[in-house]
């Protein structure tokens, strides 16, 4: 019993101390270990220096695996788990090397001995390092630097012992050449603590262990050591952050030039092997003198040792090379000869068989005996030396091109660990500095494999403090540690103020990108921030735009921008690719700052630091994605109708509007008879001021409009083509071109309507600046400025695009009514300061720069989402139905967007009631009835903006009262659901599997007709598509071939949000059949289309609904008007594809299809317009011949139709 209970009392005692205490022993079991390393000992044959981190390694790992955040360890040691991986591979598959045949397990041995060994220390020691507590992995970094310079001070005590000889060496080790770390390791340190220190006292102890490191190098006679400590010098200078850096680096340059010219004059009086210039005078003729013959110049090979006979068949040299020198460079030039026969293959593991590798090689190969080594040494294993001393060409040999670049791709990430450690802004001195002695003493180490070889014992050593230094750099706080260290060391708080960057091609150039730039550097710097503008060209010496004082600004390049462009593809590819990559490399090099916003692409950040966030402005409009985005943290639109084409492509997407630094108190007289249009005249007429004298020619024919003038301000390439427009339409005296000018006040003062006739736009700045001044806008509905500043009807009017007639009469409208500038204009003015303002946008920056968000958004769902949108219009009855169906859905990730059409029964309450139970439903409550086709835009514009608030999109939707506020997730696909239809409980599941099987723009099902309420639902007879008889993916054109069953109810379809917002399909407003021609549309520029018979969609053909019951004469006349509309929709369209097939997505040989199409359909607009007229009493209606001719006429002189259809001939 009582040796039972002391057992207890043991393993209690033990099972206690070791979980409390483990990190400590695991401590002193690597503080043995490296000074067994330090000191060159072992404790016998079986049990070398490496076992006690293994040992201290598995210990670690059982006690302290619960803390490690594996995913986070694999994601960091990827590149080195990768590089030795692949060495590990080429190391077995030399088993199959034929030149000195080995079984496998001796292969396998070597690779473990060689390879896997290292890769142990470095991940044993990073895991420790990585989760320890700092007290104890500084007291392991102490131990390694105290080692150092024990090994110095005991290498200068060999030296004056015996009588100041070189090549002698302390404690246990071998021989001067496998001292290696122990020399360059506290030369680094020295230098190292020179720079970082900030404490004199410190520095002068740096600088005495430097001079007595030199001395040590000196006792131990290795000239390598030396040549690495003269490249290690000049490593802070080049890494560390320090003032005045841009000019002291050349200085530095300089002087190092300097004194290597110095170290050439002054070796010239040394004895031969410290003679470094008589070396590099004579290094180009040795080096192209064949291996075998190299012995002519090795004096020591004629004072008894044996040189090759072929050494002097032509005689002894003019001058003689050092023999420890020479060898080295005829054995590196011997193997890299021998390599370059197979540069893939792996031979060897391990460095130290090469001599005999080579022996055999040449051996077997006697007709490469030129570069057999010119040493004749009867053992094959000392062929000239064991291995070349050049470690950079063994490793090249052993493993080949693929292993040496793993090798590197290592090496590049220990340095790139430890850069990006000295480029943060953690404001952590210690880790500054071993991460600045690992690359300093990495430097000097790669430099001295040069020109000698890495012994196993200092790769021991090396791996074990690299993997030390990357866990350091990389360390995560303790979870368990101790309260007082609880805090994150590793970070330092945010401060208050940031220092910005902001990056433009030309600051001196006149521009909305410009402008932009000089008011954000102005508003960051009013708020406090430390903010710099980096303009890479200067093409004025006058900037146009003006820059607070306190706002630096700096060009790369006082040249223009233009002269960087070349048609030249050759320059093309320099300039978009090199040079712009080594404009990255000047910016990442020369600042370290909080922020940098690029604000075109002559900036990308190929290299960037750790703790400074990369932004960018797009300030054009989607076209294409741009893959180099991808290097930025953030991307900024200027509009809300682009977040879902960027979506599927970037992850951190953010919109902050442009604003106006100052918002003017006047506003301008109504009574001014002047139209204003401002911008550039650049190549490609992006502001469409060509089509604007289109349009004015129209305007000026009209009633009122001779006393009207239009000014275009504006310069650029092409002005002598818009004022030779202008004359040829003899519209002189009525357009005035006038040049920019900086008192663009008084140009908006002088007008009393502004016109934008953009073909595209990113933001529309000037829109908001003619707004300030109380200024109605028109502007077409392109992409994508114009309808997120102009509310339509209500400051300004917005135009569907290239609709020059439309445009022309409501500008005209605009002309003739004062009362109605002067109230657009007040609300116009109203908006811009309530939206677009600096007070208004300025919050949005600081947001985005740290400060306090003004919400909180909802969790990311990571499944697909759908938008469904459900216009409702006195629907009481069937509501709830519908809704209930949707809520009931097994696929739960969607939004309904509930629009009311001001509903006049209880459709609006049900709404609310829904609503409040489920926050995925989204209302919307119109303030008076606009039609179905108006209420489902309202709806699309919201979903289109999906990730931004509902507060911040609303204003943008006309006649809205009331709305949610929630934070909308991103929409996938939007479908559209009639209000007294249902769906199937599985609609969703399968419109999400389709599109996950099918990566198509749209997919189009077939339905259920549900002909009385509550009936059983009964399929319809009639297939969509009638010709197709296989629901697959197909092309538009396959669709368009046979009309019939043509389908278009738009709740047939569900579409990609990102393809209805990339090409800005809406809904045509006021009329009857609005899904005709969208649905026409959506198919035509449609990538590919998926055809599913699946039916989940319940059409109830509701006797209340709008295209039912009895077609009076008001609704007849709406008809009228409707198919006259689409007429014109179709028109237009065959027009385009009668000039060229521009518009949509197919090739030129589908263009006789789809003219046949429009044709189909323009004939199918003319019938329904003739049934109308033909039905209760025909003309009677209200519908006068007169209004019906054009049309008909239209079409026999363009397309002569009408010998098609003979109710034509009659009517005319």
């Amino acid at each position: 019993m009582r040796m039972q209970k002391m057992q207890n009392i043991v393993k209690n005692k033990i099972f206690s101390f070791m979980p409390r205490y483990y990190e400590e022993i695991v401590l002193v079991l690597f503080g043995i270990g490296l000074c067994l390393y330090g000191f060159g000992l072992d404790l016998g044959a079986n049990f070398k220096a490496q076992g006690f981190f293994q040992i201290g390694g598995v210990l670690y790992i059982i006690f302290a695996y619960k803390h490690f955040v594996l995913r986070d360890d694999l994601r960091l040691l990827r590149i080195p788990l990768i590089s030795f991986g692949v060495v590990i591979v080429l190391g077995l598959l030399s088993y199959f090397d034929e030149i000195m045949p080995r079984s496998f397990g001796k292969v396998f041995g070597s690779v473990n001995t060689h390879i896997v060994k290292y890769l142990v220390l470095f991940v044993i020691v990073f895991l420790y390092v990585r989760y320890a507590k700092r007290r104890n992995v500084l007291i392991l970094f102490s131990i390694f630097g105290l080692l150092c310079m024990v090994n110095v001070v005991g290498s200068l005590i060999e030296f004056w012992r015996y009588d100041f000889k070189t090549h002698h060496v302390p404690f246990g080790f071998k021989a001067v050449f496998t001292y290696n770390i122990w020399l360059l390791a506290p030369m680094a340190l020295c230098i190292s603590g020179m720079v970082a220190c900030k404490h004199k006292a410190l520095k002068i102890l740096c600088v005495l262990g430097v001079v007595l490191t030199l001395g040590a190098m000196f006792a131990n006679g290795e000239r390598s050591f030396l040549v690495s400590s003269f490249v290690m010098v000049f490593v802070p200078f080049v890494v560390w952050r320090y003032r005045h850096k841009g000019k002291i680096l050349p200085l530095v340059f300089v002087a190092g030039v300097l004194a290597l010219g110095g170290v050439y004059t002054q070796t010239k009086t040394l004895p031969d092997r410290y003679n470094f210039a008589h070396m590099i005078d004579n290094f180009w003729e040795v080096i192209q003198t064949p291996v075998v013959e190299m012995g002519k110049y090795d004096k020591w090979c004629f004072n008894g040792a044996l040189c090759n006979p072929q050494s002097t068949k032509n005689g002894k040299a003019e001058f003689f090379w050092e023999h420890s020198s020479l060898s080295r460079i005829a054995m590196s030039k011997s193997t890299f000869e021998a390599f370059l026969d197979s540069p893939f293959m792996p031979r060897l593991v391990g460095v130290f068989q090469i001599g005999e590798y080579l022996w055999q090689y040449y051996e077997a190969h006697t007709d490469k005996q030129a570069n057999r080594m010119y040493v004749s040494v009867d053992n094959p294993k000392h062929n000239g030396y064991n291995s070349p001393h050049n470690f950079a060409v063994s490793m090249l040999f052993c493993y080949g091109i693929i292993g040496f670049i793993a090798i590197l791709f290592f090496l590049g990430f220990v340095f790139y660990i430890c850069y990006k450690q000295l480029a943060s802004n953690a404001k952590d001195t210690t880790r500054d500095f071993i991460a600045l002695w690992a690359f300093v003493c990495l430097v000097g180490i790669c430099t001295q494999s040069v020109f000698d070889i890495l012994y196993p014992n200092i790769l021991e050593v090396l791996f074990i403090f690299l993997g030390a230094v990357v866990g350091f750099c990389r360390a995560k706080v303790s979870a368990y540690s101790h309260r007082g260290n609880s805090q994150n060391i590793f970070q330092s708080p945010p401060s208050a103020h940031s220092s910005i960057l902001l990056t433009i091609g030309d600051v001196s150039i006149t521009g909305g990108a410009e402008r932009v730039v000089v008011n954000l550097a102005n508003l960051f710097v009013q708020l406090g921030h430390s903010v710099e503008i980096v303009s890479f060209f200067r093409a004025n010496p006058i900037l146009p735009y003006t820059i607070d004082e306190r706002v630096r600004v700096k060009f790369f390049y006082t040249r223009d921008e233009k002269n960087s462009k070349d048609t030249n593809a050759l320059k093309r590819f320099y300039i978009k690719n090199i040079f712009k990559f080594m404009l990255s490399v000047r910016v990442w090099w020369r600042y370290r700052v909080d922020y940098v916003i690029a604000n075109d692409w002559t900036y990308t950040p190929f290299l960037k630091h750790q703790d400074t966030k990369y932004i960018k402005i797009l300030h054009l409009n989607f076209t294409k994605y741009n893959k180099r985005n991808n290097y930025f943290d953030t991307l900024v639109l200027l509009s809300y109708a682009e977040i879902a084409l960027y979506r599927p492509f970037h992850k951190h997407i953010k919109v902050i509007p442009n604003f106006l630094p100052t918002t003017s108190t006047q506003r301008t007289d109504y009574s001014q008879k002047i139209v204003l249009s401002v911008g550039r005249m650049d190549n490609g007429d992006q502001k469409g001021f060509l089509r604007l004298i289109d349009i004015w020619e129209q305007v000026s024919q009209m009633e009122g409009a001779s006393e009207w003038k239009l000014h275009i301000v504006g310069d650029g390439v092409i002005r002598e083509q818009i004022q030779a427009k202008i004359q040829a339409k003899n519209l002189e005296e009525s357009i005035i071109v006038c040049p920019f000018t900086k008192d663009i006040e008084s140009v908006y003062l002088s007008a009393s309507i502004y016109v934008m006739s953009s073909h595209y736009e990113g933001f529309g700045m000037v829109l908001i600046e003619s707004g300030s001044y109380g200024l109605p806008a028109i502007a077409f509905d392109v992409a994508t400025g114009p309808s997120d500043i102009i509310v339509d009807s209500h400051t300004g009017y917005l135009v569907a695009d290239n609709a020059i007639q439309d445009y022309a009469h409501k500008l005209h409208k605009l002309m003739c009514d004062e009362n109605l500038r002067s109230t657009f204009g007040l609300h116009a003015k109203k908006r811009v300061q309530e939206h677009f303002s600096k007070e208004a946008i300025a919050p949005l920056w600081e947001e985005m720069l740290g400060g306090k968000q003004h919400t909180q958004p909802m969790l990311e769902n990571t499944q697909p989402c759908i938008g469904i949108v459900v216009p409702v219009y006195n629907v009481e009855s069937y509501l709830a139905r519908c809704l209930d169906s949707i809520i009931a859905q097994s696929y739960e990730n969607f939004v309904i967007v509930l629009v009311n059409d001001a509903s006049t029964d209880s459709s609006r309450d049900i709404c609310l009631a829904y609503q409040s139970k489920d926050k995925r439903i989204v209302f919307v409550d119109a303030l008076f009835n606009a039609g179905q086709a108006s209420v489902r835009n309202k709806a699309l514009d919201i979903l289109e903006r999906g990730g931004a608030l509902v507060e911040e999109v609303q204003v943008t939707l006309q006649d809205v009262i009331h709305t949610q506020l929630l934070h909308i997730p991103v929409i996938d696909y939007i479908m559209f659901v009639d209000s007294d239809d249902y769906i199937s409980p599985n609609a969703l599941e399968i419109i999400i599997t389709d599109f996950k099987k099918n990566d198509v723009d749209i997919c189009v099902y077939n339905n259920h007709y549900v002909t009385q309420e509550f009936a059983e639902a009964t399929i319809h007879d009639y297939r969509i598509f009638s010709h197709i008889r296989e629901s697959r993916v197909y092309i538009p054109t396959e669709l368009i071939q046979n009309l019939r069953g043509f389908i278009t109810s738009a709740w047939a379809f569900v579409y990609r949000a990102p393809f209805l917002c990339k090409h800005r399909l809406r809904f045509i407003e006021g009329i009857f059949y609005e899904d005709v021609p969208f649905c026409t549309q959506s198919i035509l520029v449609a990538q590919n289309v998926y055809v599913s018979f699946v039916p989940w969609y319940y059409y109830f053909l509701s006797p209340t609904s709008t295209m039912r019951g009895v077609m009076d004469t008001q609704k007849r006349r709406k008809a009228f008007e409707s198919w006259i509309r689409i007429l014109q929709f179709f028109v237009m369209y065959l027009e385009e594809s009668k000039k060229q097939d521009t518009t949509h997505n197919h090739n030129t040989q589908d263009l006789a299809i789809l003219q046949k199409f429009y044709a189909h359909n323009i004939t199918w607009c003319f019938k329904r317009i003739f049934e109308l007229l033909s039905v209760s009493g025909g003309y009677g209606n209200g519908i006068s011949k007169q209004e019906l001719k054009p049309y008909v006429r239209y079409m026999r002189g363009k397309y002569h139709l009408y010998y098609h259809m003979p109710i034509l001939r009659r009517f005319l």
